[in-house]
């Protein structure tokens, strides 16, 4: 009887101790998530500035210099005219006066001066058009899908590098054997044997068109659009996440989940529309009834209901992906505005 006490004790005891670990473990990634959280719409915050003023600046810049070129072209066609008609005058006088040989050499002159002054207007107006070019080149790096892409891509790796040790993840990784495809970004995890390693593909994706298509519709108060804009969100992170366990997953080479990463809270669906969605391994999805809330900059596949990968990573295979809901309700986070 008192062994049974002893051991009910002890258990006890590491019961209590579990609690209060999980418990540390989940208010260090809710510290976590909310700084990530604060960073990310602190940089949002800035960028937006930023861009405002460099907008302003240039376009004051742009507008300043039209002004000028345009007061250099009127000074210099004024001068030019005035000096065509003093040289007009000049050479009529000079016609009663002199031979036709000066007065060729006087109307060689009047037309040099009048090509310089041509050239002088033409390069202006070619600088002009380098300067509208320029312009365009800068709009054009602005709405660039790439460039958001790599943008996307950048954030990932900060955030990487905060959470993890260089020796815990690789970038550009082939995570399934005689494949083509590179992820991103791989974790490193630990496999069956202290030999062995298995890793978790994590990718990035920007789907900003969608978004921003509901949020024109939801600002147009038009339902039937905005449905149809976050339906089309919402294929667009299933076909994200498809894409990753199609391309990225082979247990017992990787783990059986995998990391979808958005760089924006803007890029989760709201309230509204938010769908919890669920892949199987056959390539279907299915939305349930259930609203899911969004989990900051990342949709996480099988997080809140698989296991965080172990040893016994590689004995598992086939199981579900799932951006899923937070672990506990005191964890979940709002919604974008």
């Amino acid at each position: 009887m008192s062994n049974f006490l002893t051991v009910a004790i002890s258990l006890g005891v590491l019961l209590a101790i579990g609690l209060v670990l999980q418990n540390l473990i989940r208010s260090q990634f809710e510290r976590a998530r909310t700084t990530a959280a604060e960073s990310d719409a602190t940089l949002r915050q800035e960028l937006g500035q930023n861009m405002a003023t460099s907008t302003d600046t240039l376009v004051t810049t742009i507008k300043a210099q039209l002004d000028t070129m345009g007061a250099q072209q009127s000074r210099l066609l004024t001068e030019m005219r005035e000096g065509n008609e003093k040289k007009l005058d000049q050479m009529r006088e000079t016609v009663d006066e002199k031979l036709q040989g000066t007065l060729e050499k006087r109307l060689g002159e009047a037309f040099e001066t009048v090509r310089k002054s041509i050239d002088s207007v033409s390069q202006g107006l070619g600088e002009m058009k380098q300067l509208a070019e320029d312009v365009g080149d800068f709009k054009r790096v602005l709405t660039n899908v790439k460039s958001r892409g790599t943008w996307g891509e950048v954030q990932l790796q900060a955030l990487l590098e905060d959470i993890l040790t260089p020796a815990q993840y690789e970038k550009n990784v082939k995570t399934v054997p005689g494949s083509t495809a590179f992820v991103e970004f791989a974790i490193r995890l630990p496999g069956r044997d202290d030999q062995d390693q298995v890793w978790l593909p994590v990718d990035s994706k920007f789907p900003q068109e969608d978004y921003r298509r509901l949020q024109d519709a939801q600002d147009r108060a038009d339902p039937d659009a905005a449905e149809e804009a976050a339906k089309a969100l919402e294929r667009t992170i299933i076909e994200s996440a498809k894409d990753i366990r199609e391309k990225y997953i082979a247990p017992p080479h990787t783990t059986d989940i995998g990391i979808l990463f958005l760089p924006t809270r803007a890029s989760t669906p709201r309230p509204s529309v938010g769908r919890k969605w669920s892949t199987n391994c056959s390539g279907t999805g299915s939305p349930s009834r259930d609203p899911a809330p969004s989990v900051p900059c990342s949709a996480r596949c099988g997080w809140g209901s698989t296991p965080w990968p172990s040893r016994s990573v590689p004995a598992r295979s086939g199981r579900f992906w799932e951006p899923s809901e937070p672990s506990s309700p005191s964890s979940a986070r709002s919604w974008p505005p």
